[in-house]
């Protein structure tokens, strides 16, 4: 089987704290035939600094600078510039297993546009003390799926299986299939996932853990607020929809509730009163909004399971309380210094 030659896109912007581990491993891949194409979106750190020694000792690697434009259009920049035939939308802050490329390719069969493995986290504290980045894969299961019944698997119960499914920075994708795809209808990489896997006709998916994600200051990624999350609400919102439209009531359960769990999440890092940003107090109001309606309608419509969601419940209305008591008697915090409207008090 002659081995196809694989592009590997790599969007830069201000990664210095994570970009080595992913460039080396890229490098070490036990694959000949590759290229890299780094995309550097107007960083203002030292990360190209960092693999410039890397991009001028190896040939393969290509790097393309542009303005702050963002992400996807980084990517669509460097789709315009590979030559692959196969492409890896990879991330900074994942480690590729050196076999990955190897073991995916070798896998492909004719029909398949998209092909893609595992993952598993580790903490970054975790990281420094390895030997070895690694973990034991299950034995071996490939499934093969239409676009549609995969995005289906969005709506399954396991967290892990929503991001295994909805990230590209695992998959191998074929250029022609990324050529068909409209960048400028997605403004983050959820949506942009979402039309490649339904534009796709065959995709096929490894359960071999190849890649590690290295969870880089794991207490800032647990507990402090990033507007991106504010990108995956609004697709799980919009993934909710397409449940409600299809009336299919295990997708909308499922889907509902991972929504009102990343809104519990996201309103506990909005709650923390060191936390200083402009518009915290209409993102509290808004995630507030969304947090009763998702709960008004996990309970009318699934009030036989609603052990598994007004935990959730009851801990959004300790924190609410909690953050009442702190604005009321905010003097008996000295650091506590957020601004109020008067009608709060």
């Amino acid at each position: 089987m002659k081995m196809p030659l694989v592009s590997f896109i790599l969007p830069v912007f201000n990664n210095n704290n994570s970009i080595l581990p992913t460039i080396k491993s890229l490098i070490s891949q036990d694959y000949q035939n590759k290229e890299i194409i780094i995309v550097d979106d107007s960083s203002t750190d030292n990360s190209i600094k960092l693999i410039q020694k890397y991009i001028d000792k190896y040939p393969f690697i290509k790097l393309i600078s542009q303005p702050a434009l963002g992400k996807i259009n980084s990517i669509k920049v460097a789709i315009s510039q590979v030559n692959g035939e196969f492409i890896m939308i990879a991330e900074t802050g994942k480690i590729y297993i050196d076999t990955m490329t190897k073991y995916l390719i070798y896998n492909l069969e004719q029909e398949n546009e998209i092909i893609g493995c595992d993952f598993f986290e580790l903490a970054e504290s975790d990281y420094y003390n390895l030997l070895e980045i690694s973990k034991k894969s299950p034995k071996e299961n490939l499934k093969t799926f239409s676009g549609s019944n995969y995005i289906q698997e969005l709506t399954s119960s396991s967290n892990h299986v929503f991001e295994n499914c909805i990230t590209l920075w695992n998959k191998f994708i074929k250029k022609s299939l990324l050529k068909n795809i409209d960048f400028s209808e997605h403004t983050n990489t959820l949506t942009l996932a979402k039309s490649i896997f339904l534009n796709s006709t065959s995709i096929k998916i490894s359960n071999q853990i190849l890649i590690c994600k290295i969870l880089v200051d794991q207490y800032y990624i647990e507990n402090c607020f990033n507007y991106k999350n504010l990108e995956t609400i609004q697709f799980l919102e919009e993934l909710l929809i397409d449940c409600k439209t299809e009336n299919n009531k295990s997708r909308m359960y499922n889907c509902s509730l991972r929504l009102i769990s990343y809104l519990y999440k996201i309103r506990k890092q909005l709650s923390f009163y060191s936390l200083n940003i402009n518009d915290k107090i209409q993102l509290r109001q808004t995630i507030d909004k969304k947090f009763n309606s998702i709960y008004k309608f996990l309970i009318t419509k699934y009030p036989s399971k609603s052990e598994n969601f007004e935990n959730i419940n009851e801990q959004y209305r300790k924190l609410l309380k909690d953050e009442r008591f702190r604005i009321k008697y905010y003097y008996l915090y000295p650091s506590y210094t957020e601004d109020y409207p008067e009608d709060l008090y």
